[in-house]
């Protein structure tokens, strides 16, 4: 099956839409979709025997799918909506003293650098950020040396936990998780993983990381639907006063139960892995991931070139799915919010931008059914409207 807009045919998109941003919300294709109605509607049929027994199997079954998926063991693994509640049910999960520190970055998504900011004024913990900057981005080694940095200057401090990033939001780059979590054992602290952005994005294997805690996405760049997002804590670190943020009829049964059972929701999205798993096996998986980074790569090009600005990473071995680049002309976030609205509501199609280190920019993603020609009409358009809104601006 050839990759571009062939496949288009098989997602729900409007057909004059151009997703620039599949790693927002994701987008399942249509017969996994049709899949989770399936399932939805097996539910209603007998809802009491569906949440009362059927519904602990089907779990069951798919947590062994995704376990396998990420490398990891079933009993690590449980399912909740979303990233964000993944996050705050890891938080929930560690047992925090008053004075202890965690630190993490300026770049972590903002929903989880909300929950530590929250975490550390209820708790009064010390919560200490990693600036990252342009340069050090560019460059693992200096990544590095900021984390390992920041340990050092706390290690006499309660250190407690280290949060940051597998692939990051904004700016959206690859982090180097097995030197980080090393970093985390040296000085004694827990590994906390944001990985939202990276199943069926790049290869995963937990174990393999040694990573503590780890957060993510399957509706993303998984093909699932969404909403579906996993918590892994490993083994090990299940003790008896392990206990999610929102507390369910299964208080005290373990770390699969409590997590697992918090309340009725609708479950169809996690009934849907084996389809999905099925369907990147059908592309296959080394295809997706090559065809996707590289179209990925292209936009960056054909954007700077078009923009005459600049892509943020200039080492092509930190680029995945995602790039940043340069918007020209445009200084604030509020003028970029503007464009970005008039683009999505007369054009169809949306830039997600942000600010780093004193620049505009918007990120740009490939997949598997995104070809060049998305970028170049994109890019032009987009340009077309944000010399119009400089001028305008500045009249």
């Amino acid at each position: 099956m050839e990759f571009g807009k062939q496949l288009l045919a098989l997602f729900p998109y409007d057909e004059n839409y151009i997703n620039l941003n599949h790693a927002s919300v994701g987008m399942e294709p249509i017969h996994i979709g049709q899949k989770r109605l399936y399932y939805l509607n097996e539910i209603n049929k007998n809802p009491e025997k569906w949440y009362r027994f059927h519904l602990f199997d089907e779990m069951k079954r798919n947590r062994q799918l995704v376990a396998d998926f990420v490398g990891s063991k079933i009993n690590e693994i449980t399912f909740v909506m979303n990233a964000t509640q993944a996050f705050q049910d890891v938080l929930a999960a560690i047992q925090w003293k008053e004075g202890d520190t965690i630190i993490y970055t300026n770049i972590a998504y903002p929903a989880i650098r909300n929950q530590i900011k929250h975490l550390a004024k209820c708790q009064k913990l010390n919560a200490v950020e990693i600036v990252l900057t342009k340069e050090i981005v560019n460059d693992n080694v200096k990544i590095l040396k900021a984390f390992e940095d920041a340990m050092v200057a706390n290690k006499d401090k309660n250190l407690k936990a280290v949060a940051f990033d597998h692939i990051s939001s904004v700016p959206s780059m690859l982090f180097p998780i097995n030197d980080i979590v090393a970093l985390c054992k040296k000085y004694n602290c827990l590994s906390i993983c944001d990985g939202a952005q990276t199943p069926g994005h790049i290869d995963i294997n937990l174990h393999k990381y040694d990573v503590d805690y780890y957060i993510s996405n399957m509706h993303k760049w998984s093909f699932t639907v969404r909403p579906f997002a996993f918590i892994f804590i490993k083994e090990s670190l299940q003790h008896e006063d392990i206990h999610p943020c929102i507390i369910g009829n299964y208080y005290g049964k373990g770390y699969v139960d409590e997590f697992n059972g918090k309340g009725t929701n609708d479950p169809s999205p996690f009934f849907t892995v084996q389809e999905a798993l099925d369907f990147r096996k059908m592309l296959g998986e080394e295809r997706i991931q090559s065809y996707s980074r590289n179209m990925a790569y292209r936009a960056g090009q054909i954007f700077a070139e078009t923009w005459g600005t600049q892509v943020l990473h200039s080492n092509k071995d930190m680029y995945v799915n995602l790039v940043n680049i340069e918007v020209p002309f445009i200084t604030t976030m509020v003028d970029m919010s503007e464009i970005a609205k008039d683009l999505l509501f007369k054009e169809n199609f949306w830039l997600t931008h942000f600010q780093f280190d004193g620049k505009i920019y918007v990120r740009i993603s490939g997949y598997v059914y995104n070809e060049e020609s998305d970028y170049i009409h994109c890019s032009a358009v987009a340009l077309k409207y944000i010399k119009q809104y400089a001028e305008k601006q500045t009249s």
